[in-house]
């Protein structure tokens, strides 16, 4: 997630356009790795836990905080 955060920082001040579709590119490698967090929730926590972490893994992801 942090991969993501940091290129979506630099994306809003690239200067040019490729240098805009490269950082694009990081933030998708950066997104692409969220699905992993989900499994590690699973695998780490009870089931009762899940719900709750799941919805706080996603909120944080909403509100771009790492």
């Amino acid at each position: 997630m942090i991969i993501y955060f940091v290129a979506v920082f630099f994306t809003s001040m690239a200067p040019t356009y490729p240098i805009l579709i490269m950082l694009r590119t990081i933030q998708g490698i950066g997104l692409s790795i969220n699905p992993i967090g989900y499994t590690l929730l699973r695998e780490k926590l009870p089931p009762r836990e899940w719900p709750v972490a799941r919805e706080s893994l996603h909120q944080h992801s909403r509100l771009g905080l790492p």
